[in-house]
Parts: C-alpha cells; sequence; structure tokens
C-alpha cells in the first residue's frame, strides 16, 4: 500500500468520538488499588484489539511483578459492541492471548463504558474472582 493510499484512506482511529481510539489508562475509580497507569489499549475499526503495557513508567505496576525493560503487548483479542443501557454501552471481548494469563486465553469479558466527554471514558467490569467491580478511566491520545 502506497503512502497516498494510506492517505486517501481515512481511518475511524482519528475521527471516532466513540470507543474505537488509542487509549491510556489514567487510573482507577475511586483510587487505592493498584493500578496499570500508563497501560496503552488500541481499539481498532476491524473489532479487534490490543492492551500495551509500559512497564518503564514508575507507575506501572506488573500483575505478576515481572520486570522487562520495554514495553510489550500483554494482552489481544476481538470485541462486539452491545447494547445501550442510559449512560452506558456494553462490549464484550474475547482474550485470544494474555502475557500474564493463560488461564483467560479463549475466554470472554463483559464491560461497559460511558464517554465522559469525546477523549475520556469510564471503562466498567465485574471482577470475577473477588466480585467486586473495577472501574478504570481511560483518555484517548488524540493525533497531532
Amino acid at each position: 500500500m502506497s503512502c497516498t493510499s494510506l492517505k486517501n484512506n481515512k481511518s475511524d482511529m482519528f475521527t471516532s468520538t466513540d470507543l474505537v481510539g488509542v487509549w491510556v489508562q489514567t487510573g482507577e475509580v475511586p483510587l487505592g488499588r493498584e493500578v496499570c497507569a500508563g497501560a496503552i489499549k488500541v481499539i481498532n475499526p476491524d473489532h479487534t484489539f490490543y492492551l500495551i503495557w509500559n512497564t518503564q513508567g514508575e507507575n506501572f505496576v506488573s500483575f505478576d511483578r515481572r520486570t522487562t525493560d520495554k514495553p510489550f503487548i500483554g494482552l489481544h483479542g476481538t470485541y462486539k459492541l452491545g447494547k445501550k443501557d442510559g449512560e452506558f454501552r456494553s462490549y464484550t471481548e474475547h482474550i485470544i492471548k494474555s502475557a500474564f494469563y493463560s488461564s483467560v486465553n479463549g475466554t470472554e469479558s463483559e464491560l461497559k463504558y460511558k464517554m465522559i466527554d469525546k477523549n475520556t471514558m469510564l471503562l466498567m467490569y465485574h471482577i470475577k474472582s473477588s466480585g467486586e467491580v473495577g472501574r478504570e478511566v481511560w483518555k484517548r491520545i488524540t493525533p497531532l
């Protein structure tokens, strides 16, 4: 594919005001639990996603205390949008491969999200092991 065809083939990645985009995790609500602030989630228009962990940041906390000197793709899969319910819309992530927990490979996770503004998302999900509801704040990385 030439640079010209790429330029003429605009992607929703740069114009989306919804789920599609490149996101950086900025925290959890309520704060207090360990969080991988600085994680980057790429949600593509073709219904694939991947999660990049940047272990070089001082805020990074590895789930199993593994360390590495470079960012890596920690999780990837596909997603399917669900119904809108009030302010929230559901979606399902099908996890193809996790670098941390092989037990989640091939599983699905139900999530809900709400756009706080066009570049801020509140993501919610149930933590099966504890029964808690996880709440994460993600900010869209925008083009210059």
